[in-house]
């Protein structure tokens, strides 16, 4: 059962060099109790799809959000802004990807935690007291009923990364979204983070849609990954096949810039590079966004929008030539 649906999403902005397709007919769905991955560069829509997702994007003239938004048999798109309140941070919460400026610096973290219990709750300030202090132990931050009085310059960045989880955890929601949750972070701590959050998950039979740049972090996380590209969905699949067997030429170079073991005797090998930069989104071809910098581009690259193709069975991917190919 879909805890999430979401259909057709696009978003534009109105820009001075012109209009940017940010998002561009988005569409999955978040099953219940499983993480989702989307993974792709910096620019390729992750952040807008979850703050379109949220209603955090700017509402005037210059930003226009279309397609639908299910959370249940409500379309959260369409929703009053008063019954979106109640929704936000409440059945739906996010994590942002750089908690330093996301957290207030004159605010104590307890009485950011807080905050969100007693608005969706309804309960007394002991109370939303007690509940903070349990969860900083929860998320692991050590010496709780200290912590819950400090202010956010006070903790190391994973330990704010933590209080960040806390808020959003704090009224128990059915949909996590994680941006970027371990964004500056080094790699032990990111480990800690990423396996906190899956501990977290599966505790609270909670869904997740976790956003990320990096698929190496997806394999253990992640049962099923979109990857995005100038705004589009360019494949869709089981995480496992994604990395085993990768069908659109944009996911092997994802796969091909990381770092691999080297064997012993052997030299390491160096890493593939994408050629090229996303284009600009204001001006897209009109072809494939990939063609450009993509090395099995051919002449219908160039004139032919591609659109979603079946590869194997529940896998799909948006490419003229998708093949699902090993690393």
């Amino acid at each position: 059962m879909a805890v999430l649906k979401v259909e057709d999403l696009s978003v534009q902005f109105r820009t001075a060099q012109g209009v940017v397709r940010a998002v561009d007919r988005v569409s999955f769905e978040i099953r219940a109790g499983e993480t989702l991955a989307v993974v792709g560069e910096s620019g390729s829509g992750k952040s807008v799809t979850a703050l379109a997702i949220m209603r955090l994007l700017p509402r005037h003239g210059s930003t226009r959000v279309s397609g639908r938004v299910m959370l249940g048999e409500r379309d959260l798109v369409g929703l009053a802004d008063a019954e979106m309140q109640r929704v936000r941070g409440n059945q739906i919460s996010m994590v942002f990807q750089e908690p330093m400026t996301s957290l207030n610096p004159l605010m104590r973290i307890g009485e950011q935690i807080e905050e969100g219990i007693r608005r969706h709750q309804n309960v007394s300030a002991a109370v939303s007291r007690r509940r903070a202090v349990e969860l900083l132990d929860q998320v692991r931050i050590a010496d709780p009923h200290r912590r819950v009085d400090e202010f956010p310059h006070t903790l190391s960045g994973g330990m704010r990364q933590r209080v960040m989880i806390a808020m959003a955890l704090a009224c128990e929601p059915k949909l996590l979204i994680a941006d970027e949750p371990t964004t500056a972070l080094d790699v032990t701590v990111q480990a800690q983070i990423l396996e906190l959050l899956a501990t977290l998950r599966k505790t609270m039979n909670m869904s997740m849609l976790l956003i990320t740049h990096d698929l190496s972090i997806v394999a253990d996380t992640a049962e099923r990954t979109l990857v995005m590209y100038a705004g589009r969905i360019v494949e869709a699949a089981a995480t496992g096949e994604i990395l085993a067997r990768p069908a659109h030429p944009y996911t092997r170079g994802l796969l091909g810039s990381l770092p691999k073991p080297r064997a012993a005797g052997r030299s390491r090998d160096r890493l593939t590079e994408i050629p090229g930069a996303v284009p600009p989104l204001h001006a897209l071809p009109a072809g494939c966004s990939f063609a450009e910098r993509c090395q099995r581009a051919d002449a219908v690259c160039r004139t032919d929008r591609p659109e979603a193709r079946t590869v194997t069975h529940d896998r799909l991917a948006v490419c003229h030539f998708a093949v699902a190919e090993a690393i």
